[in-house]
């Protein structure tokens, strides 16, 4: 199985695989909600992975431009200390419904017509 290994301007951060039927995502993000509000632009790398109902992340790091961010495929299983773990459960689930849920009547109102 391939695991995923993350450098940053040459230093290793962590390395990754998922155990069994998953994924596993090695991601570059820019993001900017709204570029006149401080702070609202981020520019990050992500090591992360779900499997078994578990959520882990190994690596989230803030870049800067003219970072050099190499992932690198290698064949094996070798997992670092994740920095954290999720796992899902019928309570933390119905949450994430129900915060839907208040973001689609924002969006659409109550009707059902809308």
């Amino acid at each position: 199985m391939p695991s995923f290994q993350v450098l940053i301007n040459g230093v290793r951060l962590s390395s990754a695989a998922v155990d069994g039927d998953g994924v596993l995502s090695a991601i570059v993000n820019w993001v900017t909600a709204n570029p006149k509000v401080p702070r609202a632009e981020k520019l990050n790398v992500h090591l992360g992975g779900i499997t078994g109902g578990k959520y882990t992340v190994w690596v989230e790091q803030d870049l800067a431009i003219g970072d050099e961010v190499i992932i690198r495929i290698v064949e094996g299983d070798h997992s670092d200390t994740p920095t954290h773990i999720v796992v899902d459960n019928e309570e933390r689930i119905r949450e994430g419904k129900r915060r839907y849920y208040e973001q689609l009547k924002k969006e659409f109102g109550e009707s059902e017509d809308a």
